[in-house]
């Protein structure tokens, strides 16, 4: 007789393999939800870490970094796995341990960045390769980019030209009439005496060991007194974290150097913010002031200028005939005929000269001057007159395209480097971040992260995030 209500055996067995089936079920989606709550926080760590970016750099040069300083002590990698960490255990850890939070549990154990990529990266290429990207995405650019086409387009003849030397083509045609003995005549008294050579060139080799600026018109108070130490810059302490940089990266000279254009200033369009009011000037000479670095820049245009007017002079029937005329009325030369082409040739030259003061007068007042000029306002007329004349041009190339030709033909690591010392400069100046570092600038990281589940879960991933 069966007892109503009664359990059998059997009936207890299945319950029992069903009851630890559920909880085998439970355990595993607990155990799967855990490992995609660990996953999720992870990329939200992640996002968040990319999320703290300079705003500095993001707003002044448009570029992407994380400061791993973060505006304040030494730069590092641990501060970063320290925000890392901070994000995975609010995402997990927190969250599970909230009132009516889910079930399971969470537990990091570690989070490591085992490799990273910084704006050094690839000696500099990879800020390079940011720069690049934004130029080609900002339509604001172009007028900027096809400056820097033309100045491209003349890096070659001012590289040619960096090998002249044109002041000493000029002291030669002096040393060559020095060289030479003067006649002589009888004076009143019936002495042989030497006839004075009275070149009417001499006034303006006289104006050629006078500084540049002084000829140029330009004075100290035309030129920023800014004076920067450069020892705790990235291209003098050093660079670190350069590696092969990112895999990808683009780069390209004219987009280079308009962004240089429309981040930086040069002389004649200074920028407030920057400590170094002649920005390029310094990518160029590399000197910790402005007087210093805008000199160099001055010189060099000159070199370039007064070799390309040498050119034109000599190359010029019309001038050479002027000069001749010219030194066909210096006794010394109607005496002794042999004086006659060295004469005309420092005549000449000292028209070139007076040319090129021209030139950087023109420049320096924001106008244009070619390279390779096909015309020219010399005359012998202004040496016999002692004129210094000023004429003006609407074509060829602006001061900062010359400056543009200078940075051009410079070593590609070098330039960017010393681009890299103008960010630290200012983003120091204006963060209050003494510290900061572009070599210290993450834009990729690679990290791993270790933690453990409810039971003996263990969860590790590894992922590489950055600004793509």
């Amino acid at each position: 007789m069966k007892l109503k209500g009664s359990i059998t055996v059997f009936l207890s067995l299945t319950l029992s393999a069903l009851l630890l089936m559920v909880l085998t079920f439970n355990a595993l989606c607990v155990g799967n939800a855990e490992k995609m709550r660990f996953e999720i926080s992870s990329d939200a760590a992640f996002n968040s870490v990319l999320g703290e970016y300079s705003i500095y750099l993001k707003d002044r040069f448009d570029l992407l970094y994380i400061d791993s300083s973060y505006l304040a002590g030494t730069p590092g990698t641990d501060r970063v796995e320290n925000r890392l960490l901070h994000y995975m255990k609010r995402n997990s850890e927190e969250a599970l341990s909230m009132p009516d939070s889910p079930w399971g549990s969470i537990r990091i154990d570690e989070c490591r960045i085992d490799d990273f990529e910084t704006a050094t990266g690839g000696d500099g290429l990879n800020m390079a390769s940011q720069a690049v990207r934004f130029v080609y995405d900002s339509p604001h650019t172009m007028g900027l980019q096809e400056e820097a086409f033309e100045a491209m387009a003349n890096a070659p003849l001012a590289s040619a030209m960096d090998g002249e030397d044109p002041l000493g083509e000029i002291s030669s045609y002096m040393e060559a009439l020095l060289g030479m003995e003067l006649p002589k005549k009888k004076n009143k008294k019936g002495i042989w005496e030497e006839v004075p050579l009275s070149n009417p060139a001499d006034w303006v080799y006289g104006l050629m060991g006078s500084d540049v600026l002084y000829l140029s018109g330009i004075t100290d108070i035309d030129i920023s007194a800014a004076v920067v130490d450069l020892s705790s810059l990235i291209s003098h302490r050093g660079a670190a974290n350069t590696g092969a940089g990112k895999a990808g990266y683009e780069y390209s000279e004219n987009a280079y150097i308009a962004y240089l254009a429309d981040k930086f200033g040069c002389y004649g369009n200074e920028m407030e913010e920057t400590p170094l009011k002649c920005s390029l000037e310094y990518i160029v000479a590399g000197e910790g002031s402005d007087y210093e670095n805008f000199k160099e820049v001055v010189n060099r245009i000159f070199t370039w200028r007064l070799a390309d007017n040498l050119r034109l002079a000599f190359s010029d029937g019309r001038l050479k005939s002027e000069a001749r005329a010219a030194a066909l009325l210096i006794e010394v030369c109607t005496l002794n005929p042999a004086f006659i082409e060295p004469v005309a040739n420092t005549i000449i030259a000292a028209c070139a000269f007076l040319e090129t003061i021209s030139d950087l007068k023109e420049i320096l007042s924001d106008g244009r001057i070619p390279l390779v000029k096909s015309s020219h306002n010399m005359s012998v007329a202004n040496i016999l007159g002692g004129n210094i004349y000023h004429a003006s041009s609407d074509e060829g190339l602006n001061y900062r395209q010359y400056v543009e030709i200078m940075i051009i033909n410079m070593d590609l690591t070098d330039k960017i480097m010393r681009t890299m010392d103008l960010m630290e400069l200012e983003t120091r100046l204006n963060t209050g971040n003494g510290e900061f570092c572009m070599d210290w600038c993450m834009e990729e990281i690679n990290a791993r992260i270790n933690g453990s589940g409810s039971g003996i879960a263990e969860y590790r991933i590894n992922r590489k995030y950055g600004y793509f």
